[in-house]
């Protein structure tokens, strides 16, 4: 087609839109559907033609009226109709020049998948795979992954890579990803010596570990359960047990922590799925597991809601056997057994207040139970009581940074001294893995005691709290990203209107260090 020469130049033909522009026009006005394909891409960039996202829609949705198949040769595909299909499909999934509709973005996406388009099947995988406008199935997922990268798109083979590692299948694991790598997709090249090392470290890992893990996961998985009110966040963390494992081995402690803390948990939860009655023995292996979890980290203990009163039956039960069979005599089973009561009821405040208190004198050097102390009374708005447990279990393990990033937030809500907040903050970020998923946030909410609580802080030294916030963001593990936080939105404004020429020094005290 003469409108190609034009848009790439060729021999003797000087590149010029505005001439494809023509010849593309003239094609497509004769129902050559690859020409309305052409000319759509031109009016959304602008080349040769004025840009008109409106009238590049509009010849798109033209060229998907076209029958799929060569008006002459057949078997072959009638090119530039699965192609606007799949257009059309980013269009309605991103909102360009249409109301955002992720329904007619799985509509258009499937159209081009059964027409041959291979972004359109990864584009389709991705929404099945996240649960976009269709019912979440990892294994309508993997089929279109699979699709779009046997029809070659590069994206796809990466993706299907990591599906295979997960699946332990490595073998393909790493045949895809080669196949990524030699088919362009830089990504898959930058990171082809972090994805064998994670591959090599989980060949080497106990089966055991490899087989509860995925167990958990694909349980997770297929109920797409909400979990706990005592979670906070619903991200699956163990289907990112192996990424993590890499992080881990490369040196990232919040990794190896969360690694620690996920297979723990799905040592518990897998005790759950392979025993429909428990012997008191399971049962204290059961709550052994999941106290290892909360202490190391609770985020990703994500009971399902559905087993939320199977596993809080458990724990009453343990807990009521050490209370009658110790009297209250301390241990190692009771420790556990309060950890999980405590951490499981943690939104009972009222009930946890008083049970966290007894914790407490029964088991003086357990800064755990000082943690849950100082967040329930800061929950309830208490923040020097909360504050006071916070310092005891800091007297215990002074370097502990979930303490210190505790006393920061409860030091700024009581509003007194912010230059002893903002000495606790920097303190965390010092002490806390340069990855730990708060240290953003504590660069966040030293900005806000600078701007809310220090009229004479400089301005710049507010700006740099946001900025260096920032570059923690990069920081972070995949699983925190995009990074999510409490403190932006009052932030963000403030920032924007900030003019350049506030660039007055702080009070020494106030000084990021």
């Amino acid at each position: 087609m003469k409108g190609h020469q034009f848009v790439l130049g060729d021999i003797d033909v000087i590149q010029d839109y505005e001439q494809a522009a023509k010849y593309f026009a003239k094609a497509a006005n004769a129902g050559n559907a690859e020409g309305m394909y052409n000319l759509a891409r031109l009016f959304d960039k602008g080349l040769g033609v004025k840009k008109d996202h409106n009238v590049a829609r509009e010849w798109l949705e033209k060229a998907a009226t076209q029958p799929p198949e060569h008006p002459v040769i057949k078997g072959m595909p009638n090119i530039g109709v699965a192609e606007s299909e799949h257009a059309l499909g980013v269009r309605y999934f991103e909102g360009i020049s249409v109301r955002k509709d992720l329904s007619l973005a799985v509509y258009w996406y499937q159209r081009a998948t059964n027409h041959g388009s291979a972004m359109a099947a990864n584009n389709l995988g991705v929404m099945y795979l996240d649960g976009l406008a269709v019912d979440k199935n990892l294994e309508k997922a993997e089929e279109l992954h699979e699709l779009a990268a046997k029809r070659g798109d590069a994206v796809a083979m990466m993706t299907l890579a990591e599906m295979r590692l997960s699946k332990n299948d490595f073998e393909m694991a790493r045949i895809w990803y080669d196949r990524a790598c030699e088919s362009g997709n830089i990504v898959a090249q930058r990171d082809r010596d972090n994805f064998i090392e994670d591959l090599e470290a989980r060949q080497k890992q106990s089966p055991d570990m490899l087989k509860a893990m995925k167990t958990a996961a694909n349980y997770m998985l297929s109920f797409q359960s909400k979990v706990s009110p005592s979670v906070a966040s619903e991200h699956l963390y163990l289907k990112d047990y192996e990424m993590l494992c890499g992080y881990a081995k490369r040196g990232s402690i919040t990794a190896k922590n969360i690694c620690r803390a996920l297979e723990h948990f799905a040592q518990a939860l897998n005790i759950l799925l392979f025993c429909e009655t428990l012997t008191e023995e399971q049962e204290n292996i059961f709550v052994h597991e999941l106290s290892k979890c909360y202490r190391i980290e609770q985020i990703v203990a994500q009971i399902p809601v559905h087993m939320h009163k199977t596993v809080s039956n458990i724990i009453e039960r343990v807990l009521s056997r050490c209370k009658k069979e110790s009297n209250f005599i301390v241990s190692q089973l009771d420790e556990d057994v309060r950890v999980c009561y405590a951490t499981l009821n943690i939104n009972s405040y009222g009930i946890i207040e008083e049970f966290v208190e007894l914790c407490k004198q029964m088991y003086p050097k357990s800064v755990y139970f000082f943690l849950t102390s100082g967040a329930v009374h800061g929950f309830r708005r208490q923040s020097d009581a909360g504050l006071y447990n916070i310092n005891n279990g800091l007297e215990i393990e002074p370097e502990n940074y979930e303490l210190l990033y505790h006393k920061a937030v409860l030091l700024r809500h009581i509003g007194k001294d912010m230059n002893e907040a903002i000495a606790a903050y920097q303190k965390f970020i010092k002490i806390a893995p340069k990855d730990h998923r708060k240290i953003p946030e504590a660069y966040y909410e030293m900005a806000q005691c600078l701007k809310d609580f220090t009229p004479d802080a400089g301005m710049r030294w507010i700006q740099d709290c946001y900025k260096e916030g920032k570059q923690a963001e990069k920081l972070q593990l995949p699983c925190f990203l995009p990074y999510k936080s409490d403190n932006i939105a009052f932030i963000q404004p403030f920032i924007d209107m900030m003019d350049s020429n506030f660039n007055e020094e702080p009070d020494q005290a106030c000084q990021i260090s």
